[in-house]
């Protein structure tokens, strides 16, 4: 079977490590812009210009989605490319390269099509032209959706898809990398942030827990892994109350390597808060944690609940006080952050297994 897997420029490899064991049983073809985020995988990539290769600007995505017809995520050329294929596997019913798919489907180039879906909204950024257009025509004519959650369910069939269509399974990450290493012997406690540095990741949140934990405890560290949007103003905060040397800032790591910082950590801290439009489809970087042992925190923030489940500590977004009590909670019981770790890596295990996640894109791949 030939099996197109498209994501435009999100090619990444936290998401792909699901897909790269079936090179061997599949011919695969992935289709990314000219810059993904990630283009080193198990099979190849084909690169095909987007408007989102465009150099940033100030609200980039926003203006470009309402000039490219309602979506941005466009490849120039990907119909044609797609001739001969079984199977195109695609993602999200707004993105435009979901509707070139389809396109390609219609014109006989293609079987079939199959889109992951993450979306927890209903019926989220249809104020946007054609985007409500763009959704109600993929649910019609994609002949199979995966949804990566329950939330993710129940927000396409309010949408009006038949749940039929529908298959439920999560991503998974490769449990050899990700795995537990408990420190015993350290007397520092390292809390970890990994994620985009915007403030809905509660990332500030995070910064009030540790910068009034440690007023009374100088054997805590924090270290933030991640980009995005507020860098600047969170190097410049740390600089102004002088605490670069306890609050560390990576925000350039391989992703081959990211597990290693997990493994240097003891407590995780992920503490999304929903904006309008947004909330946390999943939460990679919670499997990451809990696939590695840590005590994870997370908020009651989108499909989290579903994954972190009983295997971590769940608080109100924004309710950092009682985030802070938890977090010295951990710092003092060892024992409990080493139950909560040994708990997550058992729920990782049971359910967020990479290589599970590939045998059932397999069957749907088959189906």
């Amino acid at each position: 079977m030939k099996i197109a897997i498209v994501r435009g420029s999100y090619f990444n490899k936290f998401e792909m490590q699901n897909y790269e064991p079936l090179a061997k049983d599949f011919e695969m073809v992935g289709f990314s812009g000219l810059n993904p985020i990630q283009d080193k995988f198990s099979f190849p990539l084909v690169k095909l210009a987007s408007p989102v290769d465009l150099p940033n600007f100030p609200y980039k995505m926003p203006i470009l989605n309402r000039l490219c017809g309602g979506d941005a995520m466009y490849l120039w050329g990907l119909e044609d490319q797609l001739k001969g294929f079984d199977v195109v596997h695609t993602r999200e019913t707004y993105f435009h390269m979901t509707q070139q798919a389809l396109d390609a489907k219609a014109k006989g180039y293609v079987a079939k099509v199959i889109c992951t879906c993450s979306e927890t909204i209903p019926f989220n950024h249809e104020g946007i032209w054609n985007r409500k257009k763009f959704k109600q025509r993929a649910i019609k004519e994609v002949d199979l959706f995966h949804c990566i959650s329950q939330k993710a369910k129940q927000c396409l069939i309010k949408e009006g898809c038949s749940q039929k269509k529908i298959t439920v399974f999560p991503y998974g990450v490769d449990l050899k990398k990700f795995k537990s290493k408990f420190n015993k012997s350290s007397s520092v406690i390292r809390i970890l942030f990994v994620g985009r540095l915007v403030k809905e990741k509660g990332v500030y949140d995070l910064l009030k827990i540790f910068i009034s934990l440690y007023k009374s405890n100088k054997n805590i560290r924090l270290n933030i892994v991640g980009n995005g949007s507020e860098k600047d103003n969170i190097f410049t905060l740390i600089n102004q109350i002088r605490l670069e040397k306890v609050i560390k800032i990576n925000p350039k790591i391989p992703y081959q390597y990211i597990s290693r910082y997990y493994h240097k950590n003891d407590i995780f801290c992920l503490l999304s808060k929903p904006t309008k439009h947004w909330e946390e489809y999943f939460g990679m970087a919670l499997v990451e944690a809990m696939a590695s042992g840590l005590a994870v925190i997370a908020t009651r923030c989108g499909a989290m609940p579903e994954v972190l489940g009983k295997a971590g500590v769940l608080i109100k977004p924004g309710d950092w006080q009682k985030g802070e009590k938890v977090v010295e909670k951990l710092i003092k019981n060892k024992s409990l952050r080493k139950n909560l770790g040994t708990a997550a890596q058992k729920r990782a295990k049971k359910y967020f297994d990479a290589q599970k996640a590939a045998e059932n894109i397999k069957k749907l791949w088959k189906k």
